[in-house]
């Protein structure tokens, strides 16, 4: 859920609404592609409100346009919220639904507490003052007077225990359904907040640990151009090393959260190890596709002297110990060339030394066990990098 002012945009998690939010999320149907719903001011619910302000003893709340969700009331926080079964780095998402301009609940505003503070001290006091008036009374007049206060307490709790509907505070609003190719273009960068606070939230519960994504992008500004593999010249070809300089990895929590919000069907875990890498290039930002697994050291065993040890090769999902792990990166290239790059201390951004492999190469060193990751074949590096060009096109459409 993003929390957006009228000059600033802002974002924040938040796991459960309460039933002012979640009674205007009922009213959307869900969908599997992208459709955002827009509130739309109601100026007929904004002429009901001033025909009945004087109706309403709270005067102040009304003065302030915080009662009742006022609707013109523009310069008040709004939420948009995207809501349904949320995709985490091992499960799938389904259907969802994007409510962009929900007011905040009014009951939350600093005006409201205040007036009904005020009030409750109001109606201390009176209920005081009355005890001490009754007081100086008969004694049959002081029972009537505490019987009756007793009834009606009793009965306005059970009323509006059993009713229905009594917290729903608010008229029903205009919404407006809206693609993404019909959504106004000042109402996008509020997608893109949504869908960077679905990468966090992703990113808090992954396996691999928070720890893991310090340095992945958690902006949606440009990526350079996308390019589908790094150029190499006959010397660094010779020489199979090269360096590179890296300004910033888009990591696979904000490629599947944008992927799930524009409807690109991709099973979790084949989003697990995709990632875009965003290099530096004569002074010119390109973005690659390409792969990148974890690397963790493999548990302690004992030899069998017959069969000896044979490589391990551990399931996506699991979680680390969090120490000697690092992040191996394998980069397409011309001629069917990768260039292989791991970071060190769980650093990779800046200038890097990366080796030149073939695709026997890399399944050489897939093969020996010595990463402990879940992959054992340049095949699987190679549709790992698939997926990726697939979600870094739909990212392309969010960020233009």
């Amino acid at each position: 859920m993003g929390t957006t002012p009228t000059e600033m945009i802002s974002r924040h998690d938040s796991y459960a609404l309460d039933q002012y939010a979640s009674s205007k999320l009922e009213l959307l149907p869900e969908s599997s592609s992208f459709l955002a719903h827009i509130v739309a001011p109601d100026p007929y619910a904004a002429q009901r409100i001033r025909e009945n302000a004087w109706r309403d003893w709270i005067v102040t709340l009304q003065y302030f346009r915080v009662s009742r969700e006022y609707p013109e009331a523009l310069d008040r926080p709004e939420v948009d919220i995207i809501a349904g079964q949320l995709p985490t780095p091992i499960k799938d998402g389904t259907s969802y639904k994007i409510l962009l301009g929900a007011p905040q609940n009014v009951r939350n505003s600093t005006y409201w507490r205040f007036a009904w503070g005020a009030g409750s001290i109001v109606c201390t006091t009176t209920v005081i003052a009355s005890y001490m008036t009754l007081s100086s009374l008969g004694p049959k007049i002081f029972a009537i007077w505490v019987g009756f206060q007793f009834l009606w307490l009793g009965l306005r709790s059970v009323f509006y225990h059993f009713a229905e509907g009594t917290e729903s505070n608010f008229h029903h609003p205009i919404l407006l359904g809206k693609s993404w190719a019909n959504l106004p273009t000042h109402l996008k960068p509020r997608i893109r907040s949504l869908v960077l606070a679905l990468s966090k939230y992703q990113m808090h519960i992954h396996p691999r640990g928070l720890y893991c994504y310090e340095e992945d992008r958690d902006s949606l500004s440009a990526i350079g151009e996308l390019h589908s593999r790094f150029s190499l010249s006959s010397s660094e070809l010779a020489s199979r090393c090269t360096e590179i300089t890296v300004n910033s990895v888009i990591g696979d929590t904000l490629l599947s959260s944008t992927a799930w919000v524009f409807g690109l069907k991709m099973p979790a875990m084949d989003m697990y190890d995709t990632c875009v890498v965003i290099l530096d290039v004569n002074g010119k930002s390109i973005a690659i596709p390409a792969a990148r697994v974890l690397t963790d050291a493999p548990p302690p065993r004992s030899p069998d002297v017959e069969i000896g040890m044979e490589p391990q090769y551990p399931p996506k999902g699991g979680s680390n110990r969090g120490r000697n792990i690092a992040w191996w990166y394998w980069i397409p290239c011309e001629d069917g060339n990768w260039l292989q790059v791991y970071s060190t201390d769980m650093k990779f951004l800046g200038k890097r030394s990366a080796a030149i492999l073939t695709d026997d190469e890399v399944t050489f060193k897939l093969k020996s066990g010595t990463l402990f990751v879940g992959i054992s074949e340049v095949s699987h590096v190679r549709d790992t990098v698939r997926n990726s060009t697939r979600a870094v096109e739909v990212l392309k459409r969010l960020i233009e």
